[in-house]
């Protein structure tokens, strides 16, 4: 299961040794240990990266384990923990209160349930649908009405990449922009073949819901 972090957010803190590593984890424990909640939501809207990673520690195993007895797939309950604590972070300015474990694991849930129902409404889906494909590589046209469409198609593709969890919109540009396979992406990216296969899958099925959503049929 990986480590849910907020990288952008904590760039530029530096790096410490592993022995600072720990002492300071076991602060930020001790310091965290009190606060309920609510209040490490509240903290985590104000984009607070040691509260976001304290409500990491203390959900991230639970809220795996609702994912991955709905997917019963364990690469893509990997990928969906990390979507799931990624909407928290760009989310807890929603949190409206109440039992702050209950509502994350209802974003777990709800996740979980979409991903199901994609997978059962596309049972013949492999590694992409064709018509977004299609969209990535653009075609080879030549008169100016055809070069416009095609201009405008992939600025839709573009703004739609934007919208998709970055490590799934990092594999789709190297498969389908730099014409890498799986396991070029997952020898250049230090990440296995099988979930890169995961994310491809996840970030092309989202990719196509937003192309739906700008008008494409």
């Amino acid at each position: 299961m990986p480590h849910g972090k907020v990288d952008d957010a904590a760039a530029g803190t530096g790096r410490r040794g592993d022995g600072q590593d720990q002492r300071a984890t076991m602060a930020q424990v001790r310091e965290f240990q009190d606060i309920a909640d609510d209040v490490l939501l509240r903290r985590i809207a104000e984009q607070d990266v040691a509260a976001y990673e304290e409500f990491y520690r203390r959900y991230a195993a639970q809220a795996y384990g609702v994912i991955v007895r709905i997917v019963h797939e364990r690469a893509v309950a990997d990928e969906l923990l990390q979507e799931v604590f990624w909407q928290v972070w760009r989310s807890a300015a929603q949190y409206r209160g109440g039992n702050g474990a209950a509502w994350l694991m209802q974003i777990a849930r709800n996740r979980s349930l979409d991903q199901l129902r994609r997978r059962q409404a596309r049972p013949a889906l492999q590694d992409a649908p064709d018509r977004v494909v299609e969209e990535l590589a653009g075609r080879e046209e030549t008169t100016p009405d055809a070069l416009f469409e095609l201009a405008a198609r992939r600025a839709h593709v573009k703004s739609a990449l934007a919208q998709i969890p970055p490590e799934q919109r990092v594999c789709i540009e190297l498969a389908y922009f730099e014409g890498l396979t799986h396991q070029q992406i997952a020898t250049q990216t230090g990440v296995a073949a099988g979930t890169i296969k995961s994310r491809l899958r996840l970030g092309l099925e989202k990719l196509e819901h937003l192309l739906r959503g700008q008008g494409y049929p």
